[in-house]
C-alpha cells in the first residue's frame, strides 16, 4: 500500500509539545547562566542554543 503518511493532529501536537519545552528548558539554562554571570552573552548562546539576540532579550526581560 504505497500510500501518502497521514499526519494526525495529535502528532503534531506533541511536536510542538516537545517543541516548546526544548525552548523552555533553553531559556531556563540562559536565565541561569546570565544570573551565575561569569559566561559571555556567545558562551551562553553557544551552549544554550539559543541566538546572542535572544539572550540579550532575555537579560533585558529578567533585568540581569
Amino acid at each position: 500500500m504505497g500510500g501518502k503518511v497521514l499526519e494526525l493532529e495529535s502528532d503534531k501536537l506533541i511536536e510542538q509539545g516537545l517543541e516548546l519545552g526544548r525552548l523552555e528548558n533553553q531559556m531556563a539554562t540562559a536565565v541561569k547562566m546570565l544570573q551565575v554571570g561569569k559566561y559571555t552573552i556567545e558562551e551562553i548562546a553557544d551552549i544554550s542554543g539559543l541566538t546572542v539576540k535572544k539572550i540579550c532579550a532575555l537579560k533585558d526581560e529578567k533585568n540581569l
